[in-house]
């Protein structure tokens, strides 16, 4: 990584992954500028303390283009890792290529997501046309913004694409603290047929790897890369795998009668937590069980190649499962979420 005083820009600092990036890309000698709608922590998610010299923290919003320009100013790149809603995820992506582009266009590395595939099967590369029906919100959001990114290609833009699959870690509160939760309580464990599809699990100090040898090959911009980890075990074998981690008793074998029953039961409760949010504390175990749109995930099965970031990045993935669950769980730890009984 060059060590160019000009500084890179991350939006979405304040999240999981984009402090990540932050932290991994000041670690790698990078000046990172870190923004976010409130301004970012000076450390990590996972509690990494940020090197003070190497990171400017402040306040934008994608979604201000005024603002925006300001935190861009004197930027050599940008990496956008904001989320949000549908709105956000759309227009902030618009707004950020709108930025960058003008007047000098400066490379930007678009966070995207394996989401914009819908429920493909088998093996996902690149070249796999997105589907335009049958998607949630959130795939339809990443599609749009990918468009946005085309488009911007199109005209001149520098943008390279990556798509993460299941992207966990330490700081990561919903592949590792809620499911250790769900853990802990009992709620969870083997899903008999319905957890044999593929859980595409891949470490964040890999995403950010990818990140930073696409700001390192701008050459391949106009491209979009899958950034998959180095292991493509089922959604049970995660679950008893997190579940050992934890140091928990063996996971229960939960059948799709017993599975359906809790899922059905579950859903009043729910409506009940997103009606009142004040009563979630009353609900307990029944907003633990899973959502229908989970129980679709564990069943598919996908895998989604990357061969052409380690053709074109060099991108290799480093951190096997058990190793990223064994940091994540240090974090959890480090945080007061003891899995034990």
């Amino acid at each position: 990584m060059s060590t160019t005083d000009a500084p890179i820009l991350v939006t979405g600092a304040t999240g999981f992954i984009g402090s990540a990036v932050v932290a991994g890309l000041a670690d790698a000698g990078a000046v990172v500028r870190a923004s976010g709608r409130r301004r970012p922590s000076a450390r990590d998610v996972s509690g990494r303390p940020l090197p003070a010299d190497r990171v400017d923290r402040v306040v934008a919003d994608v979604c201000d283009a005024l603002g925006l320009r300001a935190a861009m100013r004197g930027c050599r790149a940008v990496v956008h890792c904001a989320a949000g809603d549908g709105r956000d995820t759309v227009v902030g992506t618009r707004t950020v290529l709108e930025a960058a582009a003008a007047p000098n266009p400066v490379p930007v590395v678009h966070l995207s997501s394996i989401a914009v595939y819908g429920g493909r099967r088998g093996s996902v590369p690149e070249t796999t046309p997105l589907p335009r029906s049958g998607l949630g919100g959130y795939a339809r959001a990443k599609i749009a913004a990918e468009q946005a990114c085309w488009q911007s290609a199109q005209d001149g833009g520098r943008v390279t694409v990556l798509r993460p699959s299941i992207v966990y870690g330490p700081g990561s509160r919903l592949w590792i603290e809620k499911m250790a939760h769900r853990l802990k309580a009992n709620v969870w464990g083997r899903f008999d047929r319905v957890g044999t599809g593929t859980c595409n699990l891949v470490y964040v100090d890999d995403v950010v790897q990818a990140i930073r040898l696409s700001l390192e090959h701008p050459e391949h911009a106009g491209r979009a890369f899958n950034v998959n980890g180095p292991e493509s075990p089922t959604w049970n074998d995660f679950f008893e795998r997190l579940n050992a981690a934890l140091g928990r008793p063996p996971v229960r074998q939960i059948g799709p009668v017993a599975l359906a029953g809790r899922v059905l039961a579950s859903l009043p409760a729910k409506v009940v937590a997103r009606a009142i949010p004040h009563l979630r504390p009353r609900l307990g175990a029944a907003l633990l069980a899973p959502a229908p749109g989970e129980l679709t995930l564990f069943r598919l099965t996908a895998t989604y190649p990357i061969a052409a970031a380690r053709e074109h990045l060099g991108y290799a993935p480093r951190v096997g499962v058990d190793d990223g669950l064994a940091r994540s769980v240090a974090w959890l730890r480090s945080i007061g979420l003891n899995g034990e009984e």
